[in-house]
């Protein structure tokens, strides 16, 4: 599996869980804000992800019914029509009239909502109910290490947040320190150039590889923070019924630099003892925290990643 396509899958889970989510707030303390979340990245076709919520009262529905409408579909069992009178509901936190825009200083880059972008991967439920996803006029824009992007987002009701981030260089695991064949149950060294103080290390099984015939499964991950490198000791679990196993295992292993705002957002200082924790593309935190967003609430941040794909004898 590409790095790129989890990504995106962890993004949808994550969305949902307890990450960047709608904010609740009590009605006699409560002003409108922005709630934004930005994410970057140059690399794998490139990740450019802008969702756009508002932040409710307590009381009320975050959810309100549309005007009803008539639905019809044919039935070719019955050979007929059918038609039903659907109200459509109308998610009250979802902000889809919001101008928002990036710029690099010399070119200023319009993004509009996009009611048909699901999620890369065809079904963000979450975020098509409850977040106004946008995306960029030029569909060829890729951000670009090193730049410095400006982001503006502004309702026609007066709400508004700006923000700013920069690019991280590169980040390519040292492959010449990396064995072609692994051990299972020896221990190997993953190294990469220091770009950030926090990375991610994972090893996955390569999704062409999981047959029913070849049933074992790797997964390993760890947050590495200020270092350059990680020593795994892969066990692949085997299930104990199959007697057609390969010998071999074909796995990922992908590094991901995220920088400061990333991981502040997304994990924080209460990790801060902990050397090695499971990953989540959206991580977990709780609702209200603000990293390179001024004016709201949400995050602007950005994230290097590279894989290579080695494999592991059993």
């Amino acid at each position: 599996m590409s790095f790129r396509l989890s990504a995106v899958l962890l993004l949808v889970l994550c969305l949902g869980c307890e990450g960047w989510q709608s904010v609740l707030v009590e009605s006699e303390d409560f002003e409108p804000q922005l709630n934004v979340l930005a994410i970057l990245s140059p690399d794998e076709g490139g990740t450019v992800e802008i969702l756009v919520m508002r932040t409710l009262p307590l009381e009320g529905s975050s959810v309100e019914y549309g005007d009803p409408d008539t639905v019809c579909y044919y039935d070719e069992y019955y050979d007929t029509t059918f038609c039903y009178l659907e109200r459509p509901w109308i998610s009250r936190i979802k902000v889809t009239d919001a101008e928002v825009t990036l710029s690099d200083g010399a070119v200023t880059y319009p993004f509009v909502y996009d009611s048909t972008q699901y999620a890369s991967n065809g079904f963000d439920v979450w975020s098509v109910n409850h977040a106004g996803r946008y995306s960029p006029v030029d569909i060829a824009f890729v951000p670009q290490a090193g730049v410095t992007y400006e982001l503006k987002v502004e309702t026609p009701g007066g709400l508004q947040v700006s923000g700013s981030c920069t690019i991280p260089p590169p980040v390519e695991i040292k492959v010449d320190q990396l064995s072609d064949t692994l051990q299972s149950g020896e221990l190997f060294n993953v190294v990469w150039n220091p770009v950030t103080d926090y990375v991610r290390v994972k090893i996955e099984s390569v999704e062409e590889s999981l047959y029913w015939m070849q049933s074992c499964y790797v997964w390993e991950e760890a947050i590495v923070r200020h270092d350059s490198s990680w020593t795994f000791q892969i066990v692949p679990e085997c299930w104990e019924w199959s007697d057609t196993l390969s010998p071999y295992e074909e796995v990922e292993i992908a590094v991901t630099a995220m920088d400061e705002r990333y991981y502040n957002y997304f994990y924080g200082s209460d990790i801060a003892d902990y050397e090695e924790m499971s990953f989540f593309f959206l991580g977990e935190g709780d609702t209200g925290r603000s990293q390179g967003i001024e004016g709201g609430l949400g995050v602007f941040a950005s994230f290097r990643t590279s894989s290579v794909r080695r494999v592991i004898r059993l």
